[in-house]
Parts: structure tokens; C-alpha cells; sequence
């Protein structure tokens, strides 16, 4: 079972207690005590090289979310003054020939006056 950071940071306070109230100078029990402490450190140290690995895999992602969300927003934009070109050539059809409302087999197309200014609206039918 993988151990979390706070598992390892709870045996890291649990040595410095123990290498705290440590009596005497055995040096089998000291060396037990540094290896031990080493083999922690290792595992403390891939645990926190993979916490910063899933830190920079998400700021990664996100910057990747961002640009495509940019790029769709610029998309949108572009579709939205493809429309509102297509209704201005349509207002100024409607005008040129004297149409007021078309209806065709999916739509009414209407030319309403709004405010002073000519729009097409288009309504299923």
C-alpha cells in the first residue's frame, strides 16, 4: 500500500522524537536509526517529485484548456461576423428586390424594421 506525504511526515516527527530521547551511543542502534531515516527521506523525496509532477501535469493541462478555449472563443467570433455578413448581403437582397417576408420549406424570413434600422429575422417555422 502506497504511503501519503502526511504518512511519511508522521514518521519523520516519529524519529526526531526517537532520535530526541535516544540514550547512549550504540552505534548499530544509531546506524539502524540513520539508514532507516534515509530510506524514509528517499521515499519522502519521490513522493514529493511526484506531487510536483501532478502540479505541473495539471498547470499543463490547464494551459493547454485555456488556448483551445481562446481558440474556440476566436472560432465563435469568426462564425458570429460570418453571420452577421450573410444577414447584411440578405437585408440588402430583401431591400434591392422590394421583399418584405420569404417562406421557404424551413423558414420565414422576415425583414422588420428595429429601432430605425433593417435586420433579417429568421424563424422556424
Amino acid at each position: 500500500m502506497s504511503r501519503t506525504l502526511f504518512d511519511i511526515s508522521q514518521d519523520l516527527h516519529g524519529l526526531a522524537d526517537h532520535l530526541d530521547n535516544l540514550e547512549g551511543d550504540d552505534e548499530a542502534q544509531t546506524e539502524v536509526v540513520i539508514q532507516w531515516f534515509e530510506q524514509l527521506g528517499e521515499e519522502r523525496d519521490q513522493k514529493l517529485d511526484n506531487y510536483a509532477a501532478l502540479i505541473a501535469d495539471i498547470e499543463a493541462r490547464a494551459q493547454v484548456r485555456r488556448d483551445e478555449a481562446k481558440r474556440l472563443v476566436d472560432r465563435a467570433r469568426i462564425d458570429e461576423n460570418k453571420a452577421a455578413l450573410l444577414k447584411e448581403r440578405l437585408r440588402v437582397f430583401f431591400e434591392s428586390h422590394g421583399l418584405k417576408t420569404v417562406e421557404t420549406s424551413r423558414y420565414r424570413l422576415t425583414l422588420v424594421q428595429n429601432g430605425g434600422n433593417f435586420r433579417c429575422s429568421l424563424m422556424g417555422l
